[in-house]
């Protein structure tokens, strides 16, 4: 099950990436692969993984996606107890990080900025950059606190 994708405002390496998602998942990081295409994996790949992360990058100020796939249940009811948005903040912390995730709302445009240690802010992508670019950029108001 995908459970989040994450925009996140720097490259970090498979390692950085691994070692993040096992600690905050509190699961062995031989059981996480992140890899740039899962087309590219097989079944005996897959089979002893727990979590796949998939990274893309992205034009803009947000330059790397991460696709965070859970493969057990035990993980999904894992994220269920805990919350998404608490688990999303504390990849951001652990691996210093800005990032945006969806916000829960419809509208293409409107995500949540997780900073490291602060608050979670509702902000705005520029549409014509989106369009034209494929990129994510932040219009530089936020437009309110989102808890």
């Amino acid at each position: 099950m995908i459970w989040q994708d994450v925009l996140i405002n720097r490259s970090l390496t498979e390692q950085e990436l691994a070692s993040g998602l096992a600690t905050i998942f509190a699961v062995d990081p031989a059981s996480i692969s992140v890899v740039d295409e899962i087309v590219a994996l097989t079944d005996d790949d897959l089979a002893p993984i727990q979590i796949l992360g998939e990274r893309s990058p992205m034009a803009g100020e947000f330059s790397l996606l991460l696709t965070v796939i859970l493969r057990t249940p035990s993980l999904q009811v894992f994220a269920e107890e805990r919350g998404d948005l608490p688990l999303l903040q504390s990849l951001c912390d652990v691996w210093n990080v800005d990032a945006l995730v969806d916000d829960g709302t419809v509208n293409p445009y409107r995500w949540l900025l997780l900073r490291p240690r602060q608050e979670p802010q509702v902000v705005k992508i520029d549409a014509d950059q989106l369009a034209e670019h494929d990129a994510y950029v932040l219009v530089r108001q936020p437009v309110a606190s989102a808890g």
